[in-house]
């Protein structure tokens, strides 16, 4: 009878750590580690592994410098808060120093009055609805918001938890946007020099990311609460508001 209460114990331990892992609730400013999905087994491009995220977190801030094909558009330089997003910015270091991103493409660009970005980062297809072969969950933290310089993680339509590589990046502020994308670094410089140059079709030459000491100010910080967004047919995500 014991044997049998420890072992009814142990499966409820169980149920309950995994439940836990399947729902990325916000932290304060370091989220717990959300789990990745694969969505093939054939992977040519591995997600970031669990010692790769911590390692992150303690560094903290990294430096992405983003090439383009074309010689007249000046580098792109985003700084990476790792600290507050460590899976995203783990999965975005990890393709990037592995040379995922050179030769990707930008493949869309928005200029309404309320939603202006860039994206691109996706090498399955040249429309920007491919993918890595696996999915990172979705990563919010409520210190960050999608201000102007923001750059977040795309995903596959309503679906919260299938952010993988493509990624965007905020010319004005898109706070809409906040509980439903991970954000997860700040674009440095005039934003005008990139979103006035790039065209669709523009291609990625060479991204890199290193360790970043830089001491400015975060550029995304929150001020405000918001909820996390929750699709109609996704089941996996819990609403909560959030504060800090």
């Amino acid at each position: 009878m014991k044997k049998t209460a420890c072992c009814l114990l142990f499966s409820s331990l169980l149920v309950l750590a995994f439940a836990m892992m399947a729902v990325a609730e916000p932290a304060g400013p370091v989220n717990p580690v959300p789990p990745v999905t694969l969505v093939t087994t054939n992977l040519k491009y591995a997600p970031p592994t669990l010692a790769e995220v911590m390692e992150v977190r303690k560094q903290g801030r990294y430096l992405a410098t983003i090439t383009m094909e074309r010689n007249d558009v000046k580098p792109i330089e985003i700084v990476l808060e790792g600290a507050e997003a460590p899976l995203t910015v783990a999965n975005f270091r990890k393709l990037a120093n592995a040379g995922y991103y050179t030769g990707l493409p930008f493949t869309r660009i928005e200029t309404k009055q309320d939603f202006s970005i860039i994206q691109g980062g996706d090498s399955m297809k040249d429309d920007g609805t491919g993918g890595t072969g696996y999915w990172i969950n979705l990563e919010i933290n409520p210190l960050l918001t999608h201000k102007a310089r923001a750059i977040s993680m795309a995903r596959t339509g309503d679906w919260l938890y299938t952010g993988a590589s493509a990624f965007f990046i905020c010319f004005n502020d898109c706070q809409f946007l906040d509980g439903k994308y991970s954000t997860f670094g700040w674009m440095k410089g005039n934003i005008a020099d990139v979103q006035k140059v790039i065209l669709i079709g523009d291609k990625m030459k060479t991204v890199t990311v290193a360790p970043y000491d830089g001491k400015e100010d975060c550029q995304i910080l929150n001020t405000m609460p918001y909820t996390i967004w929750q699709a109609p047919a996704a089941a996996a995500a819990t609403t909560t508001t959030t504060t800090h």
